[in-house]
């Protein structure tokens, strides 16, 4: 008979119970014992026991079903839960949503894994209050990864974090500077280059970039621009700062005010809410779109909104960046850790019809 302590009888034998699921002594659709069995292994009254077994079940490790008992959950919640870690602050933005929205869609559509989301506000009260759901989470066994969308920085985050070591964290990044961490990887030189070869087979030979701030894009715009053998220059990459997004309009019928033999004959547009800025400035130039003017805007899908002016996409569907946090956390567990994912730019070819399908360019990459 195992000894529990007394004083910490509850929480010790729920430890216990919980680690014999977890090591496989107790089996996934297996029955769980009952009281008597339970009572022959451990010296407590009838009351723990209760209040444990109601734990476990709260804790998603067994399930009642009537007329039959109790038995081992066939997904443990250690196994097939996952954490994504958002934060509310300024950093906050579209494409975190959109992969919270196709997250919460593969809950509805799957049940072999599922998406678990904390929203945090970073420094903004104690690590008690600040992350008070998440440690929970943690310390009750409830998660088998976390996912950020941004690297995790914050000290009380990080203290958090390296209570529970043995959770894998899956970080998110557009650039390949994150070592012995696995990883999803967004490549922006990818992004520009499906743009450019749109223009290179439309027959665009001068191409403008418009941006919000010094976004990835930009900083290799120009050279894969050159590298496709097509002409830009530095007066038309603009990177407009958030607070002036009014400057987009103008800028963009300054360049289009340019005689035609001067003036960009192709926008890449790095931001898709600077879209709706671009259209009406090509409007009110009177250009005519596609015949005079080709747009490319990078998005992220699927993306529902249909553009008033014909409109190239290219960018990265986030459905499969939630497939690609199932993927690592699959890897940690088979015994691959650290591994790398890389999220590949793809054309959106039907953004009238969402469930149309995507024409991708190439598959995720391990790396």
């Amino acid at each position: 008979m195992v000894d529990l302590k007394s004083g910490k009888k509850r929480l010790q034998l729920e430890e216990e119970l919980k680690n014999e699921i977890i090591s496989g002594k107790l089996k996934p659709g297996e029955r769980f014992p009952t009281y008597e069995e339970l009572s022959k292994r451990y010296e407590a009254s009838r009351a723990t026991f209760h209040y444990v077994l109601n734990h476990l079940k709260r804790d998603l490790y067994t399930v009642s079903v009537e007329r039959s008992g109790t038995f081992v959950s066939k997904r443990l919640p250690c196994r097939t839960r996952i954490g994504m870690v958002f934060r509310l602050d300024e950093n906050e933005n579209e494409f975190w949503h959109k992969i919270y929205q196709a997250a919460m869609r593969y809950n509805r559509t799957h049940s072999d894994y599922e998406f678990v989301v904390f929203r945090s506000r970073i420094l903004q009260v104690p690590l008690k209050e600040e992350y008070h759901e998440l440690q929970d989470q943690l310390s009750r066994k409830m998660l088998a990864s976390l996912f950020f969308p941004f690297i995790p920085e914050s000290k009380n985050l990080l203290s958090l974090l390296d209570e529970f070591p043995e959770i894998p964290r899956i970080l998110f990044a557009s650039a390949k500077t994150i070592k012995k961490q696995s990883t999803i990887y967004l490549s922006p030189e990818h992004s520009v280059r499906l743009a450019v070869k749109y223009f290179k087979q439309e027959g665009i030979q001068r191409i403008a970039a418009i941006a919000r701030g010094n976004v990835p894009q930009l900083s290799c715009f120009q050279k894969e621009v050159e590298n496709g053998g097509l002409q830009t220059c530095r007066e038309w990459l603009v990177p407009v700062t958030k607070d002036v997004d009014f400057a987009i309009e103008n800028f963009t019928k300054l360049l289009l005010s340019l005689p035609p033999d001067r003036r960009p004959q192709g926008f890449y547009i790095t931001d898709d809410h600077l879209l709706t800025q671009v259209q009406r400035a090509v409007i009110a130039s009177g250009i005519r779109v596609p015949q005079e003017l080709k747009l490319v805007c990078h998005t992220n899908f699927p993306d529902p909104m249909i553009p008033v002016l014909p409109v190239e996409r290219v960018g990265y569907n986030v459905e499969a960046i939630a497939q690609a946090i199932i993927r690592l956390t699959d890897m940690h567990y088979a015994g691959v850790a650290e591994q790398k994912i890389i999220i590949p730019a793809e054309y959106e070819r039907d953004v009238a019809d969402p469930a149309a399908k995507l024409e991708s360019t190439g598959k995720a990459v391990n790396h």
